[in-house]
Formats: structure tokens, sequence, C-alpha cells
């Protein structure tokens, strides 16, 4: 019977549903499927995980500056005594740093100190001095870094009323990242336009008193210099006359005693 069917078309069997034949394309489709999915999912959380390191970043490095500034701040109200922290105090600038307060400014990190503590801004021996509110915003690259913060500080002396500063103002920092991830600054304005013209009235005042001190010592040099030549100058007078009251007197004996010798000869 076999052999009756030989060479003609075989019939081919019927295939059950969910054979292995049919059910492996099936699931290597599903399993394509979902890498695909765990490929999406993984791709996100990278871009996620950047996300938050790159916020990291922007966070960490706001709150270096942040904290470096308010210590910069702090600072000004020790280093006029204390030689150490005066040394930290500098430490902040680059070495070509530049600095602009109401008094005046100075250029390079040497001697920064000196001028902020030791200049007549100095003589104000009660300071308090307050930043906040920052705003930092930093260039493209994350080189550089322009930063503004509100300013309120006072000044004051002990026993003059009169020349007692309050400060409504702006700092503006400009700072640079050098290595390892640090930042120092390279230029700090105060900007405080409305008490410029009385602190300059005020140092104007203390620089004439200082002129006025140097100009009467020089006067009474001068004073003295004059009383000594004119002592000097009497006492030789007074000196001259003496002897030439002398030399007269002399004179005046040796004329009477010729005339009481001729007097004399005349009468014998």
């Amino acid at each position: 019977m076999n052999q009756q069917f030989r060479g003609t078309p075989g019939i081919q069997p019927s295939v059950a549903p969910n054979t292995p034949g049919q059910a492996e394309p099936e699931y290597q489709l599903e399993v394509r499927s979902q890498l695909a999915n765990l490929q999406s999912v993984v791709a996100e959380l990278r871009s996620s995980v950047l996300d938050l390191q790159a916020q990291l970043r922007v966070t960490q490095r706001t709150a270096f500056i942040e904290r470096l500034l308010n210590r910069f701040t702090g600072l000004h109200l020790f280093g006029r005594h204390d030689m150490n922290m005066r040394a930290e105090w500098e430490s902040y600038f680059v070495q070509d740093a530049r600095a602009s307060y109401p008094f005046g400014q100075h250029h390079g990190r040497e001697g920064m100190a000196s001028w902020a503590f030791d200049s007549l801004w100095g003589d104000f021996k009660l300071r308090s001095l307050l930043t906040g509110n920052f705003t930092i915003n930093v260039t493209q690259g994350g080189g550089a870094a322009l930063v503004t913060a509100q300013c309120v500080t006072a000044w004051g002396k002990e026993d003059e009323v009169n020349e007692h500063i309050a400060v409504n103002g702006f700092y503006r920092w400009v700072l640079v990242c050098v290595p390892m991830g640090n930042w120092q600054i390279q230029e700090a304005t105060l900007i405080a336009s409305d008490i410029v013209e009385k602190i300059k009235s005020i140092f104007k005042k203390k620089k004439d008193q200082v002129e006025s001190k140097a100009a009467v010592g020089t006067a009474g040099d001068t004073l003295k210099s004059a009383g000594n030549t004119a002592t000097s100058a009497v006492t030789d007078t007074a000196s001259k006359v003496v002897d030439t009251t002398g030399e007269v007197v002399d004179k005046a004996k040796d004329v009477a005693t010729t005339a009481k010798d001729k007097v004399t000869a005349a009468a014998t």
C-alpha cells in the first residue's frame, strides 16, 4: 500500500498548536521585545544618573563658593589683629587679583590684607559685616563664576559717633576655578554708592587732620628755629654793645687822665 502512493505528493501531517516548531519564534520575539524595553530603561537610568551627577557638581560648586565667600566675609572682622587670619584672607585671591572698595583700589594679592586692614579704613574699630542672597552664574565650561551678594555692614569709631557708617550695598566677585577643583577670587568689588560720598568726606577730613598736624609741626620747628636765631642775634648784639661800652669808658678814662696831667703841668 505504501508502494501504491510512492512518488505521489505526500499529505503533510497536521501539527498541533503550541508545538516547539511554532513556540520558539514567538519566544524569541518576546525576548527581543523585553530586551529592547530593558535597554530603553537602562538608557533612561543612565541619562538620569548623568543629570544627577551634573546637578551634584553644580550644588557642590555653589556650596563651595558660598562657603569660601562667607569665610572671606567673616575674616574682615578679625583680620585687623590676627596675622594668621590675614594670611588666610589673602590666600583666597589669585596672584594678580584686584579689589575695589569705596576707599580705594588695590592690585595684586601681596599686600592686599595690609591695604584692607591697615589703611585709614582700619581706624574704624567697631565692625559688623554680613553677606547673603548669593547669585552665582558660572560661565560656559565652568572656568569662572560671577557672584553677587547683598552686603550689610556697619563701621564706627568708639569716640566719634558722627563718623559711624552704615552700608547697604552689594559685593560683586569674579572667581576662577584653579587646579584640584578649588576657586579663588580674581576681582572683589564693594558697590555702595549711597555712602561713597560720606566715606570720602570722612577720609578727606582725616587726611586734612594729618596734613594739618604735619603743617603745625613744621611751623613749630620753623618758629623754634627763628626764635633760636633771634636769641642768638640779641645775645651777639648785647655782647657787642658791652664790648663797645667798655672801649668808650677806657677812652674816657684816657682823656681824663691826659687832661689832669696837662692841668697839673700848667699849675706848676
